[in-house]
């Protein structure tokens, strides 16, 4: 058994590649529950959702979603021999990750009044800046967003690198690299209609769908039934190009005398 990771930091596009993936490879006209996706490409985050893929594919390779850096201690690490590595602007990572917690309805001590309360922009922005990443997600181990993105570039074994951005820009093309390092043909006419079906309209059909009344959380798109309600969904907006002064002036300045270096490493001006 092998494993091949598909890592990224949090808001990224993981989601999207799998859902691309998934119709590249085992699509058949019809759209697929994201039970179905989540069997082919589990999500090491879900709790038993790996060990069950791995169980279910014991002599073949398992493509396993992570947000955790690259370590000698990754779980599942000794089986691995390669990984996608998805990187994003994180300008638009930390707008992308703020709306995601309002999906999760994430709530944090107010320091004013000392309840829970919903997370303020402005505070998150600035914890996000301070820290070098999502301060909640640091404690599940996911590191800084430029460490996180800097482990899987020195992994002992191939790894590719695919940008969000340039998913946006030609999703076919970015597609077809990721089949390549897989090992699998890059076949155009399957690779039309797995873009076709994992569009941005398409995905926001798939959480809707799936998310119409459940009162539990989803584990693929996270947020209930009633985020959906309220208008805020996991499928938000594609974003790129972003800028924080939108949250607060002087926060853009701030933010590129933290990340400019990594950023710069990445491809971003």
């Amino acid at each position: 058994m092998s494993v091949v990771f598909l890592a990224s930091y949090p808001r990224s596009g993981n989601t999207w590649a799998r859902v691309l993936l998934y119709h590249a490879l085992w699509g058949a006209g019809a759209q697929p529950s994201t039970r179905q996706i989540a069997e082919r490409f589990p999500d090491l985050h879900v709790p038993g959702e790996a060990d069950a893929g791995l169980a279910a594919h014991p002599d073949g390779r398992v493509i396993i979603k992570t947000h955790l850096p690259w370590s000698a201690d990754h779980p599942h690490g000794a089986r691995a021999v390669g990984s996608i590595l998805l990187v994003r602007n994180p300008r638009d990572v930390l707008l992308s990750c703020l709306n995601f917690h309002r999906v999760l309805e994430t709530k944090v001590k107010d320091r004013r009044t000392g309840r829970d309360a919903p997370m303020q922009p402005i505070d998150y922005a600035r914890h996000f800046i301070a820290q070098g990443g999502d301060p909640v997600w640091m404690h599940e181990g996911f590191a800084p967003w430029a460490d996180n993105c800097r482990s899987w570039l020195g992994a002992p074994f191939p790894n590719l690198v695919v940008r969000y951005e340039d998913m946006l820009d030609d999703p076919g093309a970015q597609l077809a690299r990721m089949l390549g390092h897989l090992g699998e043909p890059p076949d155009p006419a399957r690779i039309a209609r797995a873009v076709d079906a994992s569009s941005f309209e398409q995905m926001r059909a798939m959480e809707v769908r799936e998310k119409a009344g459940a009162a539990a959380k989803n584990p693929f798109f996270g947020g209930t039934g009633r985020t959906i309600r309220k208008g805020i969904y996991f499928m938000d907006k594609a974003r790129r190009g972003s800028r924080l002064a939108e949250i607060a002036p002087g926060l853009d300045d701030a933010f590129n005398a933290r990340f400019g270096e990594a950023m710069r490493e990445f491809g971003y001006a």
